[in-house]
């Protein structure tokens, strides 16, 4: 794998693809395979993969698709072998349409690539030669890598609930069972602890133990070459769990990682008739990446309306090059802990003067208290830097990728400039095709 390259393997299919490019969206259980990646402008790579009992003709689908006079399609050449596809150039863009069946596992891959600017060949090419069906390990283990967390589990287990946000990824596995299907192994990786884990690992597991669960015991152990906290629970258990002896227990690990700064947390549940559940032997997550600090950010232009078309977020890059900067009517004031006091006047309706503020009294002044990764955010909206510096500046402080700093970030901004703290040029128009 290239040194510039990071690896996604998501529900049995592997590939490569540049750093920069994060998952934003996958396929669920009991659907069809899809992953969309996206750098900080643009959708960039669509991959989706079916099972095919025969072979499909791709040269066949080529030449059904070439006619169309409307659109400028070429025939792709240079690829590694096995593929098959197309090229359409549209405006200042590029997509490259390419297809493979893999025979031995009896799975069609079909990847999207748009390139805004110029190709870049020898990543194309790097890119489609690490496509392929993933494989379970002798101990019938398989991978699952993604939005920096990386894990093994047993392969009679499949992911069947994930959830991304702001800082945090949770997947949820367990036997697939059917739609009804419950998960009994969890995986969260949190980022920023500093931020919010203000007690011992060691409490702040038992706030994360909501009802019917009751704690029995926590212990010190270590995961990774780190200090962990181990705790185990138990709630009522069926008529027939009960009969045999055995009752619903969970475990919760969890454990710091200084390298990445981010926190892991792992949680199994089963009915068992000893004192705790242990975590399976096929269930590892791994930690201790070194963090890459996102590629530093380069002027933006507007995409034209030709890109735009062919672009999940045509506006991104508007609102990327916008520059934010604080309203010089605003009054900024220290609190506690870190947090700012800001507070703007406002201009009152005429109406609302003389008496009817004696009885309607209305404030002449919005108010909003900042906390401390908010003061950051309007410490760094200087005039001078764009959206996109911004979201790159809190990125690197925070050891956080480009997408995981960039919705917090601009969620900031939009509270203080709906309150008139701050005015952003170039947003509003963004804002509103967006």
């Amino acid at each position: 794998m290239r040194t510039d390259f990071n690896r996604t393997v998501w529900r049995g299919v592997e590939l490569d693809h540049p750093a920069d490019w994060e998952l934003m969206s996958a396929s669920r259980y009991g659907a069809p395979g899809a992953c969309t990646l996206a750098d900080r402008r643009h959708e960039r790579l669509k991959i989706q993969w079916r099972p095919l009992k025969a072979a499909p003709n791709l040269a066949k689908l080529l030449e059904e698709k070439k006619p169309e006079p409307e659109r400028k399609i070429a025939r792709l050449t240079g690829q590694p072998t096995g593929w098959h596809g197309t090229t359409e150039r549209t405006g200042r863009a590029m997509l490259v349409h390419a297809g493979r069946f893999f025979a031995d596992d009896g799975l069609l891959i079909e990847v999207m690539l748009l390139w805004p600017g110029k190709r870049d060949r020898a990543a194309e090419n790097a890119l489609l030669q690490s496509v392929r069906p993933a494989q379970a390990d002798p101990q019938g283990r398989r991978l699952w890598q993604a939005m920096g967390l990386r894990m093994t589990v047993g392969a009679e287990y499949d992911l069947l609930k994930h959830y991304a946000g702001s800082g945090q990824v949770a997947w949820g596995f367990g036997p697939p069972t059917g739609k009804n299907a419950k998960p009994v192994l969890g995986a969260r990786r949190m980022a920023m602890p500093r931020r919010w884990l203000s007690v011992p690992l060691e409490e702040w597991l038992q706030t994360q133990l909501g009802e019917p669960w009751r704690k029995e015991f926590v212990k010190r152990t270590a995961v990774n070459g780190h200090t962990a906290a181990r705790m185990t629970s138990a709630r009522g258990a069926r008529i027939r769990d009960r009969l045999g002896g055995r009752r619903l227990r969970r475990t919760d690990l969890a454990w710091e990682c200084p390298v990445e700064n981010r926190v892991y947390h792992v949680q199994y549940e089963e009915p068992t008739g000893a004192s705790e559940a242990r975590l399976p032997e096929h269930a590892q997550v791994n930690c201790c990446a070194p963090y890459r600090v996102p590629a530093e950010p380069e002027p933006a232009r507007r995409a034209g309306k030709e890109e735009a078309r062919v672009s999940a977020a045509p506006d991104t890059a508007d609102l990327l090059a916008a520059v934010p900067f604080v309203n010089r009517a605003a009054k900024l004031a220290e609190g506690s802990r870190g947090s700012l006091r800001a507070e703007v006047p406002l201009k009152r309706p005429w109406f609302l003067g003389g008496p009817v503020r004696w009885i309607f009294p209305v404030s002449d002044r919005r108010r909003m208290e900042l906390d401390s990764l908010g003061v950051s955010v309007l410490d760094l909206c200087d005039g001078n830097r764009t959206v996109e510096r911004i979201v790159w500046e809190f990125a690197t402080r925070h050891k956080l990728s480009f997408l995981e700093a960039q919705e917090p970030v601009m969620e900031y901004m939009r509270q203080l400039a709906r309150r008139g703290i701050l005015a952003v040029a170039g947003w509003k128009e963004s804002e509103e095709r967006a």
